[in-house]
Parts: structure tokens; sequence; C-alpha cells
């Protein structure tokens, strides 16, 4: 593998630079491949019963601080740090989640069953979805189109070689290692 990358590399031109006309002119044509999930900075509580579950939100409702309670009564692996999940996107939530992104920062949600138990969970900030900045994903960008680029290149020269490429089967040779023509 490494021969056959030495000669694409010597043998296959270098695929030109990308201008930032064209680098542009991607970024406004495919608008959705630069889009950013809405995404919600979570907390949860997780119990075995809605009982305690009613309860713990009730504590909550009065003024308990949600991280205090958290790693106190949760089961969640995350209790330890006060419950919290992290940004969550919607549509990579687990099934129940979906109440997260109904949530204004600082509410605490009903309680959710799920199979994991009871949840209760709250946002601390809301990010809703949108389009990265041009200036956010040229470098990458910049770096996938280039690629693709010398990736075509590389399949144009091996079409190129294949198609005047002659190709004899020489079946009397052949025969003496099958023994059949």
């Amino acid at each position: 593998q490494l021969i056959v990358s030495r000669l694409l590399s010597t043998a296959v031109p270098l695929a030109p630079a990308l201008t930032e006309a064209e680098l542009k002119t991607y970024y406004d044509r495919h608008p959705d491949e630069f889009l950013e999930a809405e995404a919600v900075d979570a907390g949860q509580i997780v119990v075995a019963t809605e009982s305690a579950a009613e309860a713990l939100r009730t504590l909550l409702l009065n003024g308990a601080p949600f991280g205090e309670v958290a790693a106190a009564y949760s089961t969640a692996p995350e209790a330890a740090d006060g419950g919290r999940l992290g940004f969550v996107e919607r549509g990579h939530a687990p099934e129940g989640f979906d109440v997260l992104f109904s949530l204004t920062p600082g509410e605490i949600s009903p309680v959710v069953q799920t199979s994991f138990g009871y949840h209760l969970f709250t946002v601390s900030e809301h990010r809703p979805a949108s389009r990265s900045s041009y200036r956010d994903v040229a470098d990458t960008l910049r770096e996938q189109l280039h690629r693709a680029r010398q990736e075509e290149a590389v399949d144009t020269w091996i079409r190129e070689r294949r198609s005047k490429a002659v190709i004899v089967i020489n079946e009397p040779l052949l025969a003496g290692f099958h023994g059949k023509p």
C-alpha cells in the first residue's frame, strides 16, 4: 500500500487549490451541511419510584438546589456531578428526554418514566439550532473539498491508465499451470 501511495503521489498531479470564491459558493449552496442541532445543557435525577420522584420534585420546586438533590438521591451515573448530563442535541436523546426541549432554563420537568426509572430534568442553557458561520468552517471545508478533488484526480488518472492498457491472456502458458486451456 505504501508503494501504491508513493506512486500515486508522484504520478498524479496535485489537484489545484480551492479559491475562496469556490469555498464560499459551496458553503452557500449546501446550507444543510453546516447546521448545528438545537441543544440543551441538561441535568437529571433518576430514582426507582414515582413517589420518590414526586417528593424530590416538591423539594426542588421549594428551592432545593438541583445539583445537591441529584448528588444525594439520584441513581444515575452522573449523580456525583450534580446530575449534569452536558449538552444534549435534539434527535440524539434517549426516548423520554424530549421534554428537555420544552423546558426553560431553571425549570423542573414533570416526572418522566423511562426504562431507566423515574426522571426529573432541568436545563441551564438552551442553544437553538443554527448554521455554523463560514469563518468557523472554512478551514475544515477547504481540507474536505481539496481531499475530494485530489481523490477525483487519482480516480481519473486510474481510469485513463485502464482505458489505455492492453491486457493479453496467454492461454497456453496458463494451461501449463492448471493443466487446462
